[in-house]
């Protein structure tokens, strides 16, 4: 979080950055909405193994 945000952000300061952390990392294409998530763990180097419920 960037160092001029308050202790306790707003919702408006928690959209803002994280619309700017997907930005920064090109992140968008990678986001997937409204999908339903069976299971997740977390794995080797910081990376996740998700499975959705429709495969």
């Amino acid at each position: 979080m960037p160092n001029n945000y308050p202790d306790f952000p707003s919702a408006q300061n928690m959209r803002d950055y994280l619309n700017a952390f997907a930005n920064h990392f090109n992140l968008r294409d990678s986001i997937e909405l409204n999908r339903t998530i069976s299971y997740v763990r977390p794995v080797e180097n910081n990376l996740w193994e998700v499975t959705f419920s429709d495969g």
